[in-house]
């Protein structure tokens, strides 16, 4: 019992080996040709007086050493060129270009007016008919000489139906090992993801965050290289965990310590979102404490004030002093009037506390505006 491989071109074994059976004496590195796959081969002997397997397939035998047999070669891949033309096409250009340059020359500085306009159209066409030919000539000598070329192009394209004929089921066969490789190869990356979580004891919120990238899933992926990624992504994760549970511990303390002050107990997953929005730990311990304060005012509303009723003293009218009639008096001269002088009325001010709805405070003030009479509000809220 030997085995064989298969030898490249540079004489070297290459791919799996093969186990043969050899009914002459041959050595390590002697060519010898066997059957594989329906045609003779010559192969290369790796290892001699191998231990018997047990295959459930007839073991082949040996045919003899390549050197005694002659093998029909198989026919070359290689291409040939048995004939090749290179297109050379030689025309009278430049004689072309001189007589066609002299013809043009009378075209030059024609301008077109009314008088020359029947003129010019003749010569336009002259000059069109003229390039029309010359592109004619071009494309009938361009699809003449491109015959060989789509010919040869032809053969190409039907050899390569025949290869991908052959070549289609293999791909087909292959594309479906390798597809059932990638899902193995995902599958053993889902497993050493969940033992990397377990590892650095992620919760359930960062675990699932192990994402497993398409490069683990390629064939030439190795487990150690995908584990030491994995590895990577969850000291990362852990240290944003650590730094949430914290952030968590800190709340629970802050809202079990607002909670001793009120009656309506506040509960974690009031405040949760704030994590989940990525809060600093001031900034919920900031709301925490405004949702403790609004229900503490809720529940401890302030005694309202008595409301005392202001009696303004009666206003007195102004006392004037009695101004004595004139004494009748025996002069000669006119005696002047005397004329009382008016006083001002004096201004006075009351302080009302007035409790009412909030269209009855506006209407009070309406009045007050109305009647001109001014006032100040000192306070103003909510009982």
């Amino acid at each position: 019992m030997i085995k064989v491989k298969v030898i490249d071109d540079n004489g070297q074994p290459k791919g799996r080996a093969y186990t043969y059976k050899s009914e002459i004496e041959v050595n390590i590195g002697d060519l010898v040709v066997a059957d594989m796959a329906g045609k003779d081969k010559i192969l290369i002997v790796t290892e001699t007086n191998i231990a018997e397997e047990k295959v459930d397939f007839e073991i082949k035998t040996i045919k003899g050493l390549a050197d005694d047999i002659e093998t029909e070669e198989p026919a070359t891949l290689e291409f040939k060129v048995e004939k090749e033309v290179l297109p050379v096409i030689k025309i009278n250009f430049d004689e072309m270009k001189i007589a066609l340059t002299n013809t043009l020359t009378e075209y030059n500085g024609i301008v077109v007016t009314e008088q020359s306009l029947s003129s010019c159209k003749s010569k336009q066409k002259d000059l069109a008919s003229l390039r029309v030919k010359i592109d004619n000539y071009r494309k009938d000598k361009k699809k003449d000489l491109s015959k060989p070329i789509t010919a040869f192009e032809n053969q190409c394209k039907e050899l390569i139906e025949l290869v991908e004929k052959a070549e289609g089921p293999i791909k087909t066969g292959i594309k479906v090992f390798d597809d059932q490789k990638r899902d193995s190869k995902r599958t053993q990356a889902e497993e050493l993801a969940k033992e990397v979580a377990a590892e650095y004891s992620l919760n359930e919120k960062y675990a699932v965050r192990l994402e497993i990238l398409d490069k683990y899933c390629n064939l030439t992926a190795k487990s150690n290289e995908v584990r030491e990624d994995l590895i990577s992504k969850a000291m990362t994760l852990k240290v944003e965990q650590d730094r949430e549970d914290e952030l968590i511990d800190i709340i629970k303390d802050t809202i079990e310590s607002e909670n001793e002050k009120i009656n309506r107990k506040m509960k974690f997953e009031d405040f949760k979102r704030y994590i989940d929005r990525g809060m600093t730990t001031k900034e919920v311990i900031a709301e925490i404490k405004l949702s403790a304060s609004r229900i503490y005012e809720a529940e401890n509303p302030p005694e309202p004030e008595p409301i005392i009723e202001v009696i303004p003293e009666p206003v007195q009218e102004p006392i004037f002093e009695q101004i004595p009639e004139p004494v009748q008096q025996t002069v000669s001269e006119p005696i002047n009037p005397i004329i009382p002088v008016e006083t001002e009325e004096p201004t006075y001010y009351a302080v009302y506390r007035v409790v009412g709805k909030l269209e009855q405070l506006r209407s009070v003030s309406k009045f007050l505006k109305d009647n001109e009479i001014e006032y100040t509000v000192t306070d103003q809220g909510e009982i």
